[in-house]
């Protein structure tokens, strides 16, 4: 059992070697091909005077592939261990002060530079204010997509009490399509899967609608602009044309 300086070398070291074997292969083959247009482009100033008071221009290919396969590399060094412990030790430390504890803590030169790269992107380490910045996803409120049930129940009971208004929700569903770019089929008419039989089925109804999402587009769309006009004469013409990706349509052709 380590512990102290022992505990944290060892545990830089642990995260090398890479579990990728790529980049062992690629070397070589990065070398040599730099070595081959090194060779093309000496026989060709050899062949053209000119080019030497040209020189070369052409991009440092090499560098650029050893740049990728180096980011390759790094992506496959054994993390898990390492960024538990470094989380565990600085828990109770405030957050604002935990890279600069490890920086610390960690063995000088390119050990401990290497592994605090892979610390420095770690939200677990980063205070709020950082993280905010370089996650600001995470703090974004979700976004409703749909109406919440209850919402569309009630909406659904005040719509079966207006004058047609059952008759046209149901056309409605009847003739919504979806649509697929790229496709020979570009639209395809929805199959009457589910439609509202009544004021007893509306609970029944939106709990089947939960499994047909293109559907339950639909449904919300028309739920919407009926709730904005109340009018479902112009709720009809909400529903309109749902655009699936070619995965999106076969998946939904499956159900």
């Amino acid at each position: 059992m380590l512990y102290g300086e022992d505990k944290v070398r060892q545990m830089a070291r642990s995260i090398l070697p890479s579990t990728s074997r790529h980049a062992s292969r690629a070397r070589p083959v990065i070398h040599r091909a730099e070595r081959h247009r090194a060779r093309a482009a000496t026989r060709a100033m050899l062949k053209d005077p000119e080019l030497w008071d040209e020189g070369c221009d052409e991009p440092d290919v090499m560098q650029r592939e050893i740049g990728v396969m180096v980011r390759d590399r790094r992506g496959a060094d054994k993390l898990n261990h390492f960024e538990r412990w470094a989380v565990k030790r600085t828990r109770e430390m405030p957050a604002e002060a935990r890279l600069g504890h490890l920086a610390g803590v960690l063995p000088p030169g390119l050990i401990g530079e290497h592994a605090m790269t892979h610390l420095e992107h770690n939200p677990e380490l980063m205070s709020e204010e950082r993280q905010r910045v370089e996650f600001p996803w995470r703090f974004r409120k979700p976004r409703r997509r749909y109406l919440d049930d209850g919402e569309c129940a009630r909406l659904l009971r005040e719509l079966l009490e207006v004058r047609d208004g059952h008759r046209l929700f149901n056309l409605a569903l009847k003739h919504g399509t979806v649509e697929v770019p790229g496709q020979p089929l570009t639209r395809r008419r929805v199959p009457a899967v589910r439609l509202l039989l009544g004021l007893h089925d509306v609970l029944p109804f939106l709990a089947e609608l939960r499994r047909h999402w293109v559907r339950r587009t639909f449904v919300d769309r028309f739920l919407r602009r009926f709730k904005e006009t109340r009018s479902p004469e112009l709720a009809v013409g909400a529903v309109g044309v749902v655009t699936l990706s070619a995965w999106q349509y076969n998946q939904w052709l499956r159900r």
